[in-house]
C-alpha cells in the first residue's frame, strides 16, 4: 500500500486485490501513508485527515463512526494518531478498507463537482496558509512574548472593552494597513470592518512564537483570567483553542475543549481549570492545546 502526493494536488492509494489488513505491508509503506495523511506535518493524524483517506478511498463514514475509529486505537486519549498508534489501525482494518482493484487513483483537484470530497483537506491546508501568513506577521515586526504582553496589559487592557478595530490593530501594533495587516487582523474569516476579540488575536500571535509551552501556558491563563483568580472555565478553553486552532467558530474546538476540561476539572470544582492542572494536560496532550504547524516554505 502506498500513499503519494503529486504537486498538493494529487493523491493516489495504490494496491492490489488483498485485503489492507495482511501483514504484508511494510511500516516503511504504513509510514509514507501516515506522512501523506498527516496534512499539516505537527506528527498526528487527526479525525479530520482521517477522514480525507476514507472519503478518498470511498466510504460513507458518519463523524460518530470517525470518532468510533479513533477511540479504539487511540491509547492516549488525545484525539489524534501517533505513527503507532495508526499502524494498529491499518493492521487491524479497523477502518474497514478492501481494496479491490489493482490500481485506485482518486483525484483531489480543485473541480467543482468534488468539493464535498475535498472540504476537510482544503480546510486544514487553509489553517496552515492563514498560520504562515500570522508567522510572517509576528516576524516582520520581531515580536516576542515579552512584548505581546505589554502590548495587551498596557495598551489593548486599558481599553473601554476587549475588542478591537482594525485601525486600532493597526496602531497599537505600529504597523501599516496593508495588504499583511488585513490577512492576520481577518484571520478568523471576519470582515476587515468587524470588530474582533483582542485576547484571541494577540493569542493567536503568541501560538506561533518558537517559546515552549509553559510560557504560552502562562501567557494563555493571564489573558483569560484578567481577574487573576487562578481558575479559567470552558468558555475561556474554547477562546485559547480558537486562538491556537485558527478556528472560526467554538464548534470546531468543542471536543478538544471536553477533552481538557475532563481532564483538569477536580471533583470538587468541576467548572474551574486551575493553572496547575491545565499545564498538566498540555503535558499529557501537547498538540491539542498548542498545536504544532509545518509552515509553508
Amino acid at each position: 500500500m502506498s500513499v503519494v502526493q503529486n504537486g498538493n494536488q494529487k493523491a493516489a492509494i495504490n494496491g492490489t486485490a488483498t485485503d489492507i489488513r495482511r501483514p504484508f505491508f511494510a511500516d516503511a509503506e504504513i509510514r509514507q501513508a501516515f506522512l501523506t495523511l498527516d496534512v499539516d506535518g505537527n506528527g498526528f493524524v487527526s479525525s479530520t485527515e482521517l477522514r480525507v483517506v476514507l472519503d478518498a478511498c470511498g466510504k460513507i463514514v458518519t463523524d460518530e463512526e470517525i470518532d468510533q475509529m479513533m477511540k479504539v486505537v487511540d491509547t492516549d486519549g488525545d484525539g489524534q494518531l501517533s505513527f503507532q498508534e495508526f499502524i494498529v489501525m491499518v493492521k487491524r482494518d479497523i477502518m474497514g478498507l478492501t481494496i479491490q482493484q489493482s490500481d485506485i487513483q482518486v483525484e483531489v483537484a480543485n473541480k467543482t463537482e468534488e468539493a464535498p470530497k475535498l472540504s476537510s483537506i482544503d480546510k486544514m491546508k487553509n489553517r496552515i496558509k492563514k498560520q504562515g501568513e500570522v508567522f510572517e506577521f509576528v516576524s516582520s515586526l520581531a515580536l516576542d512574548i515579552s512584548q505581546l504582553e505589554d502590548i495587551y496589559f498596557q495598551k489593548i487592557q486599558r481599553l473601554p472593552k476587549r475588542t478591537i478595530q482594525y485601525s486600532q490593530f493597526c496602531n497599537i501594533f505600529r504597523c501599516p494597513e496593508s495588504r499583511s495587516s488585513e490577512r492576520v487582523f481577518t484571520v478568523y474569516e471576519n470582515d476587515k470592518d468587524d470588530e474582533v476579540d483582542a485576547r484571541i488575536l494577540v493569542m493567536a500571535l503568541s501560538a506561533v512564537l518558537p517559546i515552549n509551552q509553559l510560557k504560552k501556558a502562562k501567557f494563555s491563563f493571564r489573558l483569560f483570567d484578567p481577574d487573576q483568580t487562578g481558575c479559567i472555565h470552558r468558555d475561556a478553553v474554547i477562546d485559547i483553542l480558537k486562538a491556537n486552532h485558527l478556528a472560526n467558530s467554538a464548534d470546531e474546538v468543542e471536543k478538544k475543549a471536553d477533552l481538557i476540561v475532563s481532564a483538569a476539572a477536580s471533583a470538587d470544582n468541576p467548572d474551574n481549570i486551575t493553572f496547575d492542572s491545565f499545564v498538566e494536560v498540555i503535558k499529557r496532550f501537547p498538540n491539542i492545546v498548542f498545536p504544532a504547524f509545518k509552515l509553508q516554505q
